[in-house]
């Protein structure tokens, strides 16, 4: 399979939406390959606390050369940089009756409906 890949990553514009990739099948698989490695050479890593450098691809030979993006390494982080965490989100007294509010609302006119159309027959056919 090794000899029939063929993957890389292009950027043909200034921003990242200009970025592809160029791959066949064969391709793809091993670069799926590459990236699994990682996460368990990362579950690896993080056991005996070394360097949460995870090389990529050393052996790559069915890497196009013409790429222009090459990643040569997984960086292993704990938490993603630049976004918060998210908060333990508790519902609100707010957001628990809303529901509940709305439920009683709908039963009260189904209800209403009922008496109402009982209240409509019983006065055309006079019971």
């Amino acid at each position: 399979m090794e000899q029939e890949g063929i993957f890389g990553i292009y950027q043909y514009g200034d921003g990242p939406e200009g970025s592809y990739i160029r791959a066949n099948k064969e391709g793809l698989q091993l670069y799926a390959i590459e990236l699994l490695k990682g996460a368990i050479a990362m579950d690896e890593k993080t056991k005996f606390n070394e360097t949460n450098a995870i090389p990529m691809c050393d052996n790559g030979n069915w890497m196009d050369l013409n790429s222009t993006i090459v990643i040569g390494y997984i960086e292993s982080v704990d938490k993603i940089e630049g976004y918060p965490s998210q908060p333990n989100s508790k519902l609100s007294v707010k957001d628990t009756l809303i529901p509940y509010g709305c439920g009683i609302i709908v039963i009260i006119s189904i209800i209403a409906l009922i008496v109402g159309f009982v209240s409509i027959v019983k006065w055309i056919f006079n019971y």
